[in-house]
């Protein structure tokens, strides 16, 4: 995997978040993270909850299913901290 790309975007249509798997509507702020894999570009888009859990406890080790971060330790903290995202 190469990492090309990582910005804030305000959504122009649904995205799931890649950390916890729940679907965010059109106009949500999100941050998306381009990458190549296997010779393709792709697109994880990250909810703020799930971008402060993973900053805060992963320390850079992204190594797990889609949806896995939603029951993560000291999450629940940091949704209310991002206003019930």
């Amino acid at each position: 995997m190469r990492h090309i790309d990582n910005k804030k975007v305000k959504t122009k249509k649904e995205h799931k978040c890649v950390g916890c798997n729940h679907k965010f509507p059109l106009g949500t702020e999100m941050e998306v993270n381009k990458y190549v894999m296997d010779d393709e570009i792709k697109n994880d888009y990250w909810c703020k909850t799930c971008q402060k859990y993973a900053d805060k406890y992963m320390r850079g080790e992204f190594e797990f299913l889609p949806g896995e971060l939603k029951e993560g330790e000291g999450r629940e903290e940091i949704r209310k901290e991002t206003k019930g995202e």
